[in-house]
């Protein structure tokens, strides 16, 4: 009777012991796949303001005068405003993006501190003459920044960009 009280006792030890040490790996799991969610959130956020951008540049508007292009943005005073908010936004959350993006983001920013020393913005004509100068230039960037979204947007679970680079 002893050798088996000995053995239902040690059994359950023994049980006990597995059944702890498989809750406290499965709260690691649970823990790192809480993080990651927070992390893709975080991503998915940033990626949301940068697609914010490339929307904002989408609508083109041909001036009938002279058949010259401009993104529609550059003709209402609040749009133009909420796309430099947009700039913004992205390059606030900068680190949650991938380094190619982030560049081009970094890219479309200075094309508007240019605009903002080349034209005062006086005037609707200041705005759409801006436009018209930049046009080439701002949606060439806004394709590549559109290409380079959907490609990180289909990695957007690879965390490489959040290892840092090793000097």
């Amino acid at each position: 009777m002893s050798i088996l009280l000995t053995a239902v006792i040690s059994s359950s030890v023994v049980a006990a012991l597995i059944s702890a040490l498989t809750t406290y790996s499965l709260k690691g799991l649970d823990f790192k796949n809480e993080y990651y969610k927070k992390i893709i959130e975080k991503r998915f956020d940033a990626y949301a303001k940068v697609e914010r951008i490339i929307t904002l540049l989408q609508r083109i508007s041909i001036d009938v005068n002279d058949n010259s292009k401009y993104h529609w943005a550059f003709e209402d005073w609040h749009v133009l405003g909420e796309l430099k908010d947009a700039l913004n936004s992205a390059l606030f959350q900068g680190m949650w993006i991938s380094t190619k993006a982030l560049d081009l983001v970094l890219d479309l920013d200075k094309i508007f501190n240019r605009l903002d020393k080349e034209f005062p913005f006086d005037r609707h004509n200041d705005s759409v003459m801006a436009g018209k100068h930049y046009f080439d230039e701002l949606e060439i960037l806004k394709m590549e920044l559109e290409y380079r979204c959907k490609i990180d947007l289909l990695n957007l679970h690879k965390l490489k960009i959040l290892k840092p680079k090793k000097n």
